[in-house]
């Protein structure tokens, strides 16, 4: 095997190398020496394809390899002053990604002598330890040429010894061996010594040494094609800063936001009924007498339970029905000024008007609570007070509710009370329905249903009765409530999701920003990768999965939170919920496209720079 360069030339801001030709054979070690500056790593990344910049020829056994440095890279091996490990992994990682064969990385490091350092990790290796560490990771390939750069500049004397003769250990009929330094350790051991000055070939000396056994560190390779080290395990062991709660937890509250606003708008419609079923008559609505009248008899028909109109009047005092806590309006809190509603057939809620015109006003309102009275020859007991009805009245404006009149005049059968001065009371059905009169000629009936929103089935049988086939009204006041809720829930929603996706394509460039940044501080690793043996498009897969595990933990760490959040509300509620199966992964699949977009384009970008700018 012969490489050998005509008429070589490089500038920087100054002549580099000066018109150098020279041939190197397999077998030999060559020792290029010189002062820093003359030279000596610049022909070195000539002669292994990392400078593609210069002016002349190179030639591996007669083919010219100037026009594809690729070739020329993948023949060679490299060792550097600095072993330049990826800390973070054991020594056996750093190699197996390189070559992913176990065999292989075992015979080479036992013919070194560091098959106990397979385990440890960089940072516990001596200089020494780490150069040899270098030169296994050099002949995994089975490199035809081997370049070493100022090998053992960091070493000291007796380290610098070891190493030189290591190497030169690895001289074989099918490698050159070519070694750029300026010290002496390599001078007994060399073929040639070139002394390189001032960009041009100054002097050589030629050795004739006895042929030495090829050292068993020389791998063999076997044909077989060998898989590359996940890129899923790689990233887990080299990138776990990137993968911490703090770094991973702004992408997962983005995550954690997306599925709790699907969820509230996902279920708000039935939650905030389960929320009203305690506090407010839902299942009681008003119905057309017609419309009830006309109805064909069914299931649903036959279990809605109807309140007639019964009203009596005696004086100037008018009884009005009191339905079952569960269907009436007055059961809401903050209907009643003072007490509580009725749980007896004998107890009633009187009006602050009858307070005002028909008790004791000398004493304090509320004392009156408890108090017998006499309606239509009987007796009843006072247990709640009711605003006045007056909307003139501004003495308990400070305590009614705000939605007071709203509430009251839902019930159809209440209405005339919100629209005139009444002094009423307000006895229970049953025990009012046995001496009062219905009004069976009303227009309206007071109806309920239990668990009318409970189910859709009934809901839809119930509406059908209620209201007319196009009509857009709703069945109650309190699904008005609801819905207008929903209303406001559902484009509330919408606002957050477009600013969502606003905020991350504009995240995106900052991403981006951040990507070229992150990637600018590992040029060197990334450009050394390659120089390693590691193909391009693989070193962008090694980086881009890294970013994109990040993304996809942060997405099960903001999934955790989810479904942590869940089971504490199934705990207080006892129910379940759940985010739009439809719409939260749509849009978090958009946001992991602009992500993917965003990252990849940047270390296409990043990674178009050539080997040897990122590492210089």
């Amino acid at each position: 095997m012969l490489l050998s360069i005509k008429n070589i030339e490089k500038e920087y801001d100054r002549p580099v190398l000066k018109n150098i030709s020279y041939s190197f054979e397999a077998g030999k070690m060559y020792v290029i020496k010189g002062v820093s500056g003359c030279g000596k790593s610049t022909l070195l990344n000539i002669l292994g394809g990392i400078e593609t910049a210069f002016s002349g020829e190179i030639c591996l056994d007669g083919e010219t390899l100037k026009e594809n440095p690729g070739g020329l890279k993948a023949a060679c091996g490299y060792i550097y002053q600095q072993s330049l490990l990826l800390s973070g992994i054991t020594v056996r990682d750093n190699l197996l990604l390189i070559r992913n064969d176990r065999k292989q990385v075992s015979k080479i490091c036992r013919g070194l002598g560091i098959s106990p350092l397979l385990d440890k990790l960089p940072d516990q290796l001596s200089g020494g330890e780490r150069q040899r560490v270098a030169i296994a990771r050099a002949l995994l390939n089975d490199p035809r040429i081997l370049l070493a750069d100022e090998p053992t500049a960091s070493l000291d004397e007796d380290n610098s010894l070891k190493i030189a003769q290591t190497l030169a250990n690895l001289r074989s009929d099918n490698r050159i061996l070519i070694v750029a330094t300026h010290e002496h350790c390599f001078d007994a051991l060399a073929d040639e010594i070139i002394d390189l000055r001032y960009g041009v070939i100054d002097s050589v000396q030629t050795f004739t040494r006895a042929k030495e056994e090829e050292t068993s560190a020389s791998p063999s390779s076997d044909g077989k094609k060998i898989k590359p080290v996940s890129a899923l395990a790689y990233n887990l062991k080299r990138e776990r800063k990137q993968f911490r709660f703090l770094s991973t937890f702004p992408y997962a509250l983005i995550f954690l936001v997306i599925m709790l606003v699907s969820t509230l708008q996902n279920c708000f419609y039935d939650e905030y009924f389960n929320f009203m079923r305690d506090k407010y008559p839902i299942d009681a609505f008003n119905l057309e007498r017609i419309d009830y009248n006309s109805a064909p008899s069914s299931e649903y028909k036959d279990k809605i339970k109807v309140y007639e109109s019964y009203t009596a009047t005696e004086e100037d005092v008018t009884a009005y029905y009191l339905a079952d806590r569960q269907d009436s309006v007055l059961s809401i809190d903050g209907m009643l000024e003072y007490g509580r509603f009725p749980s007896k057939e004998d107890e009633i809620i009187v009006s602050m008007d009858y307070v005002l015109a028909k008790l004791d006003n000398s004493i304090p309102n509320k004392e009156h609570i408890g108090e017998k009275i006499t309606f239509s020859g009987r007796e009843f007991t006072i247990s709640g007070i009711m605003f006045a009805t007056n909307r003139s009245s501004e003495f308990d404006e400070g305590n009614r509710v705000k939605s007071f009149f709203s509430y009251l005049g839902s019930d159809m059968y209440y209405r005339p009370i919100t629209r005139t001065e009444v002094i009423s009371i307000f006895i229970p059905y049953e025990t009012l329905k046995t001496f009062a009169s219905p009004d069976f000629e009303s227009d309206y009936l007071r109806c309920s249903y239990k668990g009318l929103f409970d189910d859709d089935e009934a809901y839809a049988a119930i509406r059908q009765i209620a209201l007319p086939p196009d009509a857009s009204r709703t069945i109650n006041h309190f699904e008005t409530i609801v819905r207008d809720a929903q209303v406001s829930v559902d484009l509330t929603t919408k606002v957050v999701y477009y600013t969502l996706i606003a905020c991350f394509v504009v995240a995106c460039i900052f991403i981006s920003s951040q990507v070229q940044i992150e990637l600018f501080y590992r040029r060197k690793e990334l450009g050394f990768l390659q120089i390693f043996g590691i193909q391009k498009k693989r070193v962008q897969q090694l980086v881009l999965t890294g970013y994109l595990m990040k993304l996809a933990i942060s997405f099960l760490l903001g999934l955790g939170l989810y479904l942590l959040c869940l089971v504490f509300y199934c705990i207080g509620t006892g129910r379940l919920l759940i985010f739009n199966l439809l719409h939260a992964p749509a849009l978090i699949l958009a946001i992991a496209v602009f992500y993917f977009c965003s990252v990849l384009l940047s270390i296409r970008k990043f990674l178009k720079k050539s080997t040897i700018e990122l590492i210089t």
